[in-house]
């Protein structure tokens, strides 16, 4: 939890001196490319979409193991070459780091500004923010964390990639109403089959 943290605190801000070596986001898988997926073509169209500025919001729900992941880190890779620092955030680890700030604070240690922190994600050029509703961030304080985050960048019109084994019905309703706008968002059900037990199989 306090790695994720330090991870945000390390995100260049608009003022960093543009010399600065960007980081490799961490955990992303670097050999995860668009091209290396394999019928997923609708998903990567809306995705690109969206990176091009075309859309807001992408999200895309349905089974484990289909390449919801894979695609967020695609973008991850395919931002790097550019310069830009662009992280895949699960949603559980996120709130794990959220909590962490909070009792930090409670104790009184300086440097853990809950507010600052969650102001830090709703401000990123773009979220990907991975498996929404998995674990332990399927909780009334989970969905009011994502209702506040995903709420503020739609307003200010911030490109956000989510993912969720979840269906779209079972998100807050205030998440549910902005992603039911056409105009500016993509909801996709992938379909595509659990291809981890091929890959262990080999």
């Amino acid at each position: 939890s306090v790695q994720v943290f330090q991870e945000f605190s390390a995100v260049p801000t608009p003022d960093s001196t543009p010399s600065l070596p960007v980081p490799r986001p961490p955990g992303v898988n670097p050999e995860h490319t668009f091209e290396s997926l394999h019928g997923l073509s609708s998903q990567t169209s809306a995705i690109r979409a969206v990176m091009a500025g075309q859309r807001l919001v992408a999200f895309i729900y349905g089974g484990v193991g289909n390449g919801k992941t894979h695609l967020l880190e695609a973008v991850s890779n395919e931002q790097y070459p550019h310069g830009n620092y662009v992280p895949v955030l699960v949603f559980a680890d996120l709130l794990s780091s959220f909590r962490s700030v909070i009792n930090h604070s409670k104790q009184g240690d300086t440097g853990w500004d809950y507010d600052a922190v969650v102001l830090r994600v709703k401000q990123m050029p773009v979220l990907l923010l991975d498996d929404i509703g998995a674990g332990s961030s399927d909780t009334n304080w989970a969905n009011q964390v994502l209702e506040e985050i995903f709420c503020y960048r739609f307003e200010r019109g911030l490109r956000t990639i989510m993912t969720s084994n979840k269906n779209v019905t079972d998100l807050p309703e205030r998440v549910q109403s902005r992603l039911n706008d056409k105009t500016k968002c993509y909801l996709i059900f992938n379909r595509a089959e659990d291809y981890r037990p091929k890959l262990g199989a080999k």
